[in-house]
């Protein structure tokens, strides 16, 4: 008997190959056993075998649900394998390369990613080698993940990327998923939200309010502390007040009025709005501060603290005491006048206001005209009525009127009223309310009228007189001239009334008319002289008189009288001459032209008539 030979030793590689020949055969096996009907068969242990067509299937399968899978997601997404190379992608990778006109075969499935990002050149080239790096750390496992956020501007729109890489699985680097995700409507948001914190921060800085919490002791809290705000308008050293009650800070106290029912309030957890507090400052100026605040409760309900928000209103403060310090000194003023001062609507249907002296000019209550507003028109003279009515509604029409009437007070007196009224603006122009003055001008009227009856009598006594008469005021400027000065001076007073004197008549100017005339309004006395004046060949006798208001001038034409005064002088001369030379012939001619006088010898001489005067 032949001994039996032992089997020889296979090394792992044989038995692995062996091994899977074996596998092999026995799944065919298995295909023919079940002519391919069947996907799985089972040992006694009732384990299960999956035939290779059914794996095949399986894939397929898993295939197909995964490639669903990615193309309903919106983010455009490819699959890259150890080498970088595209081995997928998804819809929206698709309709991203056909909208921005990507023309790259099978939609770049194939290309290697990698090369693509190492190759880029000019903007978005930084990006790009970023991108490549993170996608080379996740195959090499030596990163789990990467991220980037990068812009893709299109040139229609504003558009940004966020870029994820992920391993394909998680037990070994076999590929990775690329998702580039538009998150343009999130970089919005988030512009937004920074503009939004600007404006809330510049908003801030400008406003006056600060922010303060405290504890359930009414301490303020450090967080309170660290508001800048609250420190420079309570011009303590921040972080001072920390830990110390409300109420109990150096300097700032609630003051008596309503503390006790603040304080209930503050006991009992309750909201409260504008509490004001005044406090001395580091100048020792005194400071007004208004704050609100509302309670803070846990989850469970309990109490932890207040939290609010205050405001300087020191400068409110003076304002409405300056305002109370001037409504002061109007009513003191209003009250005091002896002319009404009136706040109408501007409709003119509601007195806002009448000072007392209604009441002694109309002799009519103020209660009255407040039940009333038109009731001061009832006592208006029926002979002025229409005419104040019509002007009344004429100015409340423009917010503005003038005029003067009559009234009947009711102890039968007349008196005649002069109202002044004008609009009263807010800010933007527009007309709230009338206000105006009523003056008693009766005893003016009464003296208007008697000066104008006297100036009457004057005039007419200044127009009758036979001299001639002109005033001129302190300016040298002419103020009336009456009938006769206009003949003389061959000027009309419409010509001369307020024109200057020295410019109308330059021809005075160096002459006694100049010196007289100033020497009279600077020493205030009177002056009497007589003058020639060339341009009008005219002698003139003048009497200046000085006022306060200028100088008056009474003046006539002497050229006559000189004229014959000067023949007398003449004459006589002449007769002296005789005297003295008698044998001489002398002939006297007057200065126009006309034989004066002659004597004996003259007509001897020449053998003339005696007759010639």
């Amino acid at each position: 008997m032949n001994p039996v030979e032992s089997p020889q030793p296979r090394d792992a590689n044989e038995e692995i190959a062996a091994l899977i020949d074996t596998l092999h055969r026995t799944g065919q096996r298995l295909e023919e056993l079940t002519a391919g009907e069947v996907d799985a068969v089972a040992d006694r242990d009732g384990r299960p075998f999956m035939l290779q067509h059914a794996q095949e299937q399986l894939r397929v399968s898993e295939a197909a649900k995964r490639a669903a899978i990615l193309d309903a997601l919106p983010a455009n997404i490819a699959l890259l394998d150890t080498q970088g190379r595209i081995t997928a992608a998804n819809e929206a990778w698709r309709r991203f390369a056909e909208a921005n006109a990507i023309h790259v075969p099978g939609y770049g499935i194939g290309l290697n990613y990698l090369a693509v990002c190492d190759s880029a050149r000019g903007e978005g080239a930084s990006e790009a080698q970023q991108a490549a790096a993170g996608i080379r750390s996740v195959l090499a496992g030596s990163a789990k993940n990467f991220s980037l956020e990068y812009p893709c501007h299109s040139p229609t729109e504003q558009r940004w990327f966020l870029m994820t890489v992920t391993p394909l699985t998680d037990d070994h680097p076999n590929g990775v998923v690329v998702m580039h995700l538009n998150i343009i409507e999130r970089k919005r948001a988030e512009d937004a939200l920074r503009e939004s914190e600007a404006r809330f921060r510049a908003l801030t800085a400008m406003s006056s309010d600060f922010y303060w919490e405290s504890d359930t002791e009414h301490r303020l809290t450090a967080r309170a502390s660290a508001n800048k705000k609250l420190s420079t308008v309570s011009a303590f050293q921040r972080g001072a007040q920390i830990g110390e009650r409300r109420w109990d800070i150096p300097h700032l106290s609630p003051g008596a009025a309503g503390w006790q029912a603040h304080q209930a309030v503050l006991d009992a957890h309750l909201p409260f709005r504008n509490f004001e507090l005044s406090r001395l400052g580091a100048d020792g100026a005194e400071r007004h501060i208004s704050i609100s605040g509302d309670p803070v409760f846990d989850a469970s309900g309990a109490f932890q603290g207040y939290r609010g928000v205050g405001t300087d209103i020191t400068q409110r403060k003076h304002a409405e005491q300056d305002l109370r310090d001037s409504e002061l000194r109007f009513r003191q003023m209003a009250e005091n006048i002896r002319d009404v001062f009136f706040l109408l609507e501007t409709d003119g249907k509601r007195v806002l206001y009448a000072s007392p002296a209604y009441e002694e000019i109309w002799g009519r209550t103020r209660a009255s005209l407040y039940a009333h507003a038109e009731s001061w028109l009832d006592a208006i003279h029926p002979d002025d009525r229409a005419s104040a009515e019509e002007q009344y509604k004429q100015g409340l029409s423009v917010g503005k009127a003038g005029f003067a009437f009559r009234i009947a007070r009711p102890d039968g007196s007349i008196r005649r009223v002069e109202v002044n009224a004008f609009p009263v603006r807010d800010d933007a122009g527009k007309i709230i309310r009338i206000a105006g003055v009523a003056a008693d001008i009766t005893e003016r009227a009464r003296a208007l009228e008697a000066t104008r009856q006297l100036t009457e009598r004057l005039t007419t006594t200044l127009e009758s007189i036979t001299d001639a008469f002109f005033t001129v005021d302190r300016e040298w400027r002419f103020t009336f001239l009456n009938r006769e000065a206009e003949r003389l001076l061959q000027r009309t007073r419409a010509e001369l009334t307020g024109q200057d004197f020295w410019t109308e008549f330059p021809g005075t100017i160096g002459s006694s008319f100049e010196r007289e005339y100033r020497r009279a309004m600077t020493n205030q006395e009177t002056v009497d002289f007589e003058e020639f004046y060339a341009p009008l060949n005219t002698w003139f006798g003048v009497r200046a008189y000085p006022s306060e208001q200028g100088l008056a001038v009474y003046f006539r034409d002497i050229t006559e009288t000189r004229r014959a005064a000067e023949e007398i002088r003449f004459k006589n001369t002449i007769l002296q001459t005789q005297q003295e030379a008698s044998l001489d012939a002398i002939l006297l001619v007057g200065t126009n032209g006309q034989i004066i006088s002659y004597n004996q010898r003259f007509v001897d001489l020449w053998h003339l008539s005696p007759k010639l005067v």
